[in-house]
């Protein structure tokens, strides 16, 4: 008894810790989200008032919002804010479908590991070979190649985490944090 408590314990400390990645990875894609909106604000006032580009608006926009999507994956998952196609009938959990659960969550995660991984050597090949964006700023590929590679392991980080808490029978979505657990007002 005292072995499963510890294991739990382990298992609760590591869901926290990717609970926590996964804010922050959201936190900055919110950030991220935001800074577009500023960058292109900027893009037309200087369009006005100096009568040329900044260069690099397009550029950056879509960097910005590819981080937007990829950091923000992760905690969307742990909130249950993706689109769920449900092939078993929903209400009650029973071992049949805790069990495709667990089956589904495992193949997506090695799926995203794949990611994960191809995305790292991307960003890798991308700094050796010192590889830059063929746009005027000439940006060094690595950097936006390698925190698009970050949000796939964030991912990854966060269907382990599913998994981990299905065996330890914690939920596998939990609410964002300050969030109402109950919107809709029915009981759980």
């Amino acid at each position: 008894a005292g072995r499963d408590v510890n294991m739990k314990r382990i298992a609760e400390t590591f869901l926290y810790f990717v609970d926590a990645a996964a804010i922050m990875g959201a936190s900055v894609a919110a950030l991220s989200l935001g800074a577009i909106p500023v960058l292109v604000g900027i893009e037309v006032l200087a369009r006005i008032a100096l009568g040329s580009s900044l260069g690099i608006t397009w550029e950056y926009a879509t960097y910005l919002m590819t981080l937007t999507f990829v950091l923000g994956a992760a905690f969307t998952l742990r909130t249950g804010g993706h689109i769920r196609v449900s092939v078993l009938p929903l209400g009650t959990r029973t071992i049949l479908s805790t069990l495709f659960e667990l089956l589904s969550s495992a193949l997506a995660l090695a799926v995203v590991l794949f990611i994960a991984f191809a995305l790292s050597d991307l960003a890798w090949q991308t700094f050796v070979m010192g590889t830059v964006s063929a746009t005027p700023a000439q940006t060094p590929l690595f950097i936006p190649r390698t925190a698009i590679a970050l949000g796939a392991w964030l991912l990854a980080l966060q269907f382990l985490a599913r998994i981990v808490a299905m065996c330890i029978g914690a939920p596998v979505e939990r609410p964002a944090p300050g969030a109402d657990p109950n919107p809709d007002g029915e009981p759980l």
